[in-house]
């Protein structure tokens, strides 16, 4: 049995996402490239699966974002509520007013806020701009 070396762990990350085809083809030769890369190595599948999981179990615990941690986070959920509240309205009251990339751009603005991302300072600004010009107040 191999090390799931460095060098090992790179060619597979390259080689993982192809998995994502919807090409069945395209599946098939990347699982074969993928048992190369482990035979060459002198690794096979369950050398790959046991260390993935003894990496998954290595990893530090992370705290739980400030959103759940309730009145003792650093008030990263509060800061983005008036964000969130623009999202928000745009989606309800303008989402037919917006191009398809504005009505693109406002689900992902909402997707990374809910999922407790910060968004960049265009980000910020190009929402607020949208939200201005379509009939919002200021939050």
């Amino acid at each position: 049995m191999g090390d799931l070396s460095p060098d090992i762990g790179v060619k597979l990350g390259r080689l993982v996402p192809m998995l994502s085809s919807p090409v069945a083809g395209e599946v098939v030769a990347t699982v074969a490239a993928i048992g190369r890369t482990l035979d060459r190595a002198g690794m096979d599948w369950h050398d790959l699966a046991k260390g993935l999981m003894a990496s998954a179990q290595s990893q530090p615990r992370h705290e739980p974002p400030p959103w759940q941690r309730g009145p003792a986070g650093d008030g990263f959920a509060a800061g983005n509520a008036p964000l969130r509240a623009m999202a928000d309205w745009l989606d309800k009251y303008a989402l037919e007013r917006l191009t398809d990339r504005q009505r693109d751009f406002v689900a992902n603005v909402r997707h990374l806020l809910a999922s407790g991302r910060r968004l960049t300072s265009a980000q910020k600004q190009y929402l607020a701009d949208l939200h201005t010009r379509h009939g919002g107040e200021h939050a």
